[in-house]
């Protein structure tokens, strides 16, 4: 009974130690680390009022040796919709950060929100980040 004991705690600490890995933004596990790439956000809440509309910025960072194109897509709560500008970065553009307009509908909930947008390269993981977005009541 005891030997049991013992083989499934290794079998679990291999399983633990073995899919703790994160390949966010890389072709596959042989990849280079420099091949990766991330999204960086605004790093404090952006504050709109139900009716109005702001733009954030949201950054591709790319590794040294990351080249591909990198399609963008955003997410938002009910209430809140999200543009975003441009939808795809192409590799070698020099273009790394996206503007992100957000647009509360005039009946949007009061409250704190989180949009999320994700990045998509032609080959590997996407990367994700998540805007948080703080809506106010309009003042009449």
């Amino acid at each position: 009974m005891q030997r049991l004991a013992v083989l499934v705690l290794s079998l679990a600490i291999v399983g633990l130690i073995g899919c703790n890995s994160d390949t966010g933004g890389k072709k596959d596990n042989n990849t280079k680390r420099s091949e990766t790439f991330s999204l960086k956000g605004p790093e404090t809440s952006t504050t709109i009022k139900q009716g109005d509309k702001h733009t954030v910025k949201v950054t591709v960072n790319r590794g040294n040796d990351f080249k591909q194109d990198v399609s963008l897509s955003a997410e938002a709560p009910k209430g809140l919709s999200v543009d975003l500008d441009p939808k795809e970065l192409k590799a070698g553009s020099g273009d790394e950060t996206v503007t992100a307009t957000v647009t509360a509908d005039k009946d949007a909930a009061v409250g704190d929100h989180e949009i999320a947008v994700s990045a998509m390269p032609k080959e590997g993981n996407s990367a994700n980040v998540k805007i948080k977005v703080k809506v106010e009541g309009k003042k009449e």
